[in-house]
């Protein structure tokens, strides 16, 4: 019997060139983040990675810090995040998987 070792995306970024679209936060909200009102503030009006799904706890871009996300939400979310990166209209979402 041959077991299949579960998709797993392994870290996930946002790259510059992000736009107020937010379509991301829209399929895989468990992932993706809004931008609040504090970010509005800083014009920094991009999506972020949502630090509960990642294992440092912190919400960014990631791009700079290329953490890891938990492994559980980088396996149950995995086609939701492909969906989200192949639906970003700017093509800024970047991910590993394994």
């Amino acid at each position: 019997m041959i077991i299949e070792k579960p998709k797993r995306i392994v870290k996930v970024w946002i790259d510059l060139g992000c736009i107020p679209n937010c379509g991301c936060a829209d399929t895989c909200p468990a992932v993706f983040k809004y931008p609040d009102d504090k970010d509005y503030e800083s014009n920094d009006i991009t999506s972020k990675i949502n630090g509960e799904s990642r294992i440092d706890g912190i919400t960014s871009d990631n791009a700079k810090e290329q953490c890891e996300l938990i492994p559980e939400i980088g396996i149950k979310y995995y086609k939701e995040i492909i969906e989200a990166a192949y639906g970003c209209p700017v093509e800024v979402i970047k991910y590993t998987a394994e």
